[in-house]
């Protein structure tokens, strides 16, 4: 358009009729992979900023208009930055033009705003309970916190067949645990498979690329203590998660505060998610 002599109009970057939600939604699908479920979920948290923020200002446009136009991704910015740290609104904004740079080689944008620009020495806003710096854990409070897990879940009544009730219970000390023998992130821990990442009897677990963080695969030695713990989980597994993914943090929470003293456990469980659910107990 700039080479030919003719300029953009108001709405003329627009060459979709689907609204931002809708053309949200179809980027998330788009770029799903087997391995990606953490990304997309983050990109899906981003998605409702995005949404929510072009759709909250009252004008002849819409959301779409909104966040496309020259000023849009600087607005936006803008606004973030009274409710979130930079380095926060600085990832907002690469998946924000991920997804205008999609649209655009999909021909549903005719071309892509400016970049956003982030004042200087704007640190941002810290909102929520956020815990703005680590908590030193020693060794041996870190045992007392494990030994304060439990072993199973409390478990959530499901139904089967519309006639039998049961509770449906994953494992929660171990799992922390081989987290703590290997040093392994809980994502990692979270992914493992049995036979692809460890088989009965091995003194080893193998990190595949897929599972990595880093995409880094590797073979990572085990103590005799997690040897012990995964011996006893495979026991009655055949093939499949070892673990699975499932949120631990009302049961560290609750664990901290009976191991820790109460100003450390209140700062080590910082997040309102956690310090509502202390009745595990």
């Amino acid at each position: 358009e700039l080479v030919a002599g003719r300029t953009t109009g108001k709405h003329e970057r627009i060459l979709t009729t689907a609204t931002l939600k809708e053309l949200y939604a179809m980027f998330l699908d788009a770029i799903e992979t087997p391995n990606n479920a953490g990304s997309v979920k983050t990109f899906t948290t981003y998605g409702r900023s995005f949404v929510a923020w072009a759709s909250s200002i009252k004008d002849d446009r819409t959301p779409l208009e909104r966040l496309v136009a020259d000023e849009g991704p600087n607005d936006y910015a803008i606004h973030r930055l009274h409710h979130a740290l930079r380095g926060t609104v600085k990832k907002e904004l690469v998946t924000l033009y991920r997804f205008l740079g999609w649209a655009r080689q999909r021909n549903l944008l005719a071309s892509i705003p400016p970049r956003a620009k982030l004042p200087l020495s704007e640190p941002g806003v810290r909102t929520g309970k956020q815990r703005s710096k680590p908590v030193h854990i020693t060794p041996i409070e870190a045992a007392r916190i494990l030994s304060f897990l439990p072993e199973w879940s409390v478990g959530r009544p499901m139904k089967e067949d519309d006639q039998i009730e049961r509770f449906a219970q994953f494992r929660v000390r171990a799992p922390i645990e081989l987290s703590w023998e290997t040093g392994l992130r809980p994502i990692t821990i979270a992914r493992l498979r049995i036979p692809e990442n460890y088989t009965r009897g091995s003194k080893q677990l193998y990190i595949l690329a897929a599972n990595d963080k880093a995409r880094y695969e590797r073979a990572v030695p085990l103590t005799l203590r997690a040897r012990a713990i995964l011996e006893a989980v495979v026991a009655d597994l055949e093939d499949g998660p070892i673990f699975g993914v499932h949120d631990y943090r009302p049961y560290l929470a609750a664990a901290a505060f009976a191991a820790l003293p109460k100003e450390k456990s209140e700062a080590f469980a910082r997040n309102s998610k956690v310090m509502d659910t202390l009745f595990y107990l």
